[in-house]
């Protein structure tokens, strides 16, 4: 299941995905010395572009990827490469050579083919030869759709390779290139972005789990973001005006703070999503610097240090409501969780996270 960030609208959903899109970048370069980025069409990435273009200093090894692309002219107001042009590439210098433009004008078979082989022949692949995106920014439509992938139409199934012709795509224009479920799923990081209340069926939706007819479903998963405005929001996550009571300000822990390794940061995200943790936006001097995990107004807040120190006999403890679900949960992701004495007779064990924290689960506290 993706994190989920709850922004108050959609220049903070925007925000929020452009400083995730630089930071992945930044990472993918001082990794492998490159960044290969799919690019969401549509019109809700543009302003995100717009703030990207300004976040990186440079340009340099970043190589720009369509998800889709309509048969359409490039010049053509409903071509997503005319998209990017006019919001990402007016600000920032991105050489020519290093913008893959699917090539649509020789029509979408051959131009799914003459793309799924420039992917080939330029992107590092898995041991399973998918080529491997390092981050791939994605739209969400109301029926759930994402890049050019609908519900019962080609680039769903395993095998279908890197990208596929759309003849009879069910929102105009008909004829479509897309990249496949197989491919987008392979990324090193995926961000889908949502804004509007009509997006929030599609959002819970993606949130419930895979399902073939919602085809954003099929690519989110443990490596994925899922960035929403407040009207898109599922019912329950929708972000509150800041006040003591909205915020449950009126005594109590709030959070705990763990120190982890940036590289460290996804893994743990991932360990707390299996205990009812979703990811939100950090305050704005804090971002870079810590990522935020929530569950019913309960943080756990990871510091992101070089050298973290972690207490080996110190630990969080977490009342869970599906205790057994928990459990298996965990170790089903391979986080084995050790059964402890049951002190006032509810049920508990013991789990390290990826950075080496123990945490505590219960099914209940002690009166």
């Amino acid at each position: 299941m993706p994190a989920l960030t709850v922004a108050a609208d959609p220049e903070g959903a925007a925000e929020a995905a452009a400083e995730l899109l630089a930071r992945f970048i930044d990472e993918a370069r001082s990794a492998r010395g490159e960044a290969h980025v799919g690019m969401a069409g549509g019109r809700t990435p543009r302003r995100t572009y717009e703030l990207l273009a300004k976040r990186l200093d440079t340009w340099d090894g970043v190589h720009l990827w369509f998800s889709d692309e309509r048969v359409v002219s490039p010049l053509d107001p409903a071509s997503n490469h005319a998209m990017v042009v006019a919001s990402l590439l007016a600000l920032a210098d991105v050489p020519e050579e290093r913008v893959h433009r699917v090539p649509v004008e020789r029509g979408a078979g051959e131009a799914a083919a003459l793309y799924a082989a420039e992917l080939a022949a330029l992107v590092p692949s898995s041991a399973d030869g998918v080529p491997t995106l390092d981050v791939a920014l994605l739209g969400l439509g109301e029926d759930g759709h994402t890049a050019s992938l609908f519900a019962g139409g080609p680039g769903l199934a395993a095998g279908s390779g890197s990208a596929v012709p759309v003849d009879s795509a069910p929102k105009p224009p008909p004829e479509r290139v897309t990249l496949t479920v197989e491919l987008l799923a392979a990324a090193r990081a995926v961000i889908f972005l949502a804004v509007g209340a009509d997006k929030r069926p599609a959002v819970e939706a993606v949130l419930s789990g895979a399902d073939p007819a919602v085809p954003a479903s099929l690519v989110a998963g443990g490596r994925s973001e899922l960035i929403v405005d407040a009207e898109a929001a599922p019912v329950g996550d929708l972000e509150r005006e800041p006040s003591r009571e909205a915020n449950g300000a009126t005594g109590g822990i709030h959070h705990v703070a763990l120190e982890v390794r940036e590289r460290d940061a996804d893994a743990c995200r991932d360990f707390f999503a299996l205990l009812g943790f979703a990811e939100t936006r950090p305050p704005e001097g804090l971002l870079g610097r810590a990522r935020w995990l929530e569950r019913d107004r309960q943080h756990v807040h990871l510091l992101l240090t070089d050298s973290p120190t972690v207490p080996p006999g110190g630990h969080l403890a977490l009342v869970v409501e599906d205790y057994q679900g928990a459990l298996d949960a965990l170790r089903a992701a391979g986080h084995p969780a050790e059964p402890a004495t049951e002190h006032w007779g509810s049920p508990r064990a013991f789990a390290r996270g990826p950075a080496g924290h123990v945490v505590e689960l219960m099914a209940f506290p002690p009166a």
